[in-house]
């Protein structure tokens, strides 16, 4: 019923979302519907208490990296009572004319535990997200990626609570 009720745009960017290799084509109607939901969709905790799923349509269609260039995240202005959810991607690297614009499909908290392992890391995306990553970092055309996470990690534990 809420996809009957989005503008014709936003169904289109909604039916042009993958599936996982793992399940395409198993589902058909209603149910390949909420599937594309379940698969594309975020989720977050607010104030600790509720968890809110939510699908970004225009950043769901951003194409995974292991080294990207933008964070995709969930905003409310606090200031503005009963404000809508909105997403906003921010740069993290610097962007190029002609790069694509990418993000990490995995959580900050995978990437430290295993962003400095590339076998564990492609495991995982195989197993949590259903396809073989071929970025930039996977292949192994940027060797120094790997250290720069570790650091990353690093520094992150040294971090006060």
């Amino acid at each position: 019923m809420q996809l009957d009720n989005l503008p014709n745009g936003a169904k289109e960017q909604f039916h042009k979302l993958k599936l996982p290799d793992s399940i395409d084509g198993l589902y058909e109607g209603d149910r390949l519907i909420m599937q594309k939901f379940i698969s594309n969709s975020r989720r977050t905790r607010l104030e600790g208490k509720l968890d809110l799923y939510y699908l970004p349509l225009n950043s769901a269609l951003i194409n995974h990296s292991c080294g990207p260039n933008v964070e995709v995240s969930l905003y409310l202005n606090p200031l503005i009572p009963n404000d809508e959810f909105k997403t906003e991607a921010r740069v993290i690297r610097d962007i190029y004319k002609g790069d694509e614009i990418t993000k990490c499909y995995l959580g900050f908290h995978v990437i430290l535990d295993l962003g400095f392992n590339r076998q564990k890391r492609m495991k995982k995306i195989k197993e949590t997200l259903g396809f073989d990553c071929k970025c930039c970092i996977c292949s192994g055309k940027f060797e120094a990626q790997e250290d720069l996470v570790k650091e990353l990690r690093d520094l992150t534990k040294s971090l006060d609570p």
